[in-house]
């Protein structure tokens, strides 16, 4: 839990959402997680809810955690490899995402709002031009401060949530503790909480 110091620096109320989520409004939210089982297994139980109730799962995240995610997802008889073919469960490298986004090491809004053009254009090819409701699991800007680019990932976190509010996408982003110095306590911690809609709590609210 955040204590009343750290809650206080987030930029708008936390708040835990009603289900269905159809019916909360866009969210865009941070989740802190010990290790990276912990996030696999955040990010495999937050994908297995969003296909649940027929929204769009999307997956930024390292090699690594991507493979691990589907085999948890395939573990626990989720339909994975069907919501793979009916584009509603689709997976992105951070680290390439990354390198098509970055200009002089930083975040370009032009590209980025590029790339989420792309993913949606995919989503809504065979939807006759409605789009679902999309939630991605993320962590390209946790990447870039995992690699010390404090400035690149606050800046990162504030074009995605100004892009992806205005498509009306969700979005969870997920970082390690071991990327803040003193973990709770540090002023990194406060600007990345300052950026989100919600901090921990019931992730987007499935």
């Amino acid at each position: 839990m955040l204590s009343l110091p750290q809650r206080q620096h987030a930029r708008r109320q936390t708040v835990v959402a009603p289900i269905p989520p159809e019916n909360v409004p866009i969210r865009y939210e941070v989740e802190f997680y010990p290790d990276d089982l912990a996030l696999v297994k955040g990010f495999a139980r937050l994908t297995e809810a969003i296909l649940g109730v027929g929204n769009v799962a999307v997956v930024i995240a390292n090699e690594t955690h991507r493979s691990d995610i589907l085999q948890r997802l395939r573990a626990r008889g989720v339909k994975v490899e069907m919501a793979i073919e009916q584009q509603n469960y689709i997976s992105f490298d951070a680290t390439e995402l990354l390198g098509t986004i970055m200009v002089h090491g930083m975040p370009d809004e032009i590209r980025l709002r590029k790339v989420i053009d792309t993913l949606l254009a995919r989503v809504t090819k065979d939807t006759k031009g409605e789009l679902p409701r999309v939630a991605i699991c993320g962590e390209c800007a946790p990447t870039l401060l995992q690699d010390g680019e404090v400035e690149a990932a606050i800046r990162l976190e504030r074009l995605w949530d100004q892009t992806t509010s205005s498509y009306g996408v969700d979005t969870l982003c997920a970082y390690l503790w071991s990327g803040f110095p003193n973990n709770g306590s540090s002023p990194i911690f406060a600007r990345i909480c300052a950026e989100h809609s919600a901090v921990q709590g019931r992730a987007l609210g499935y």
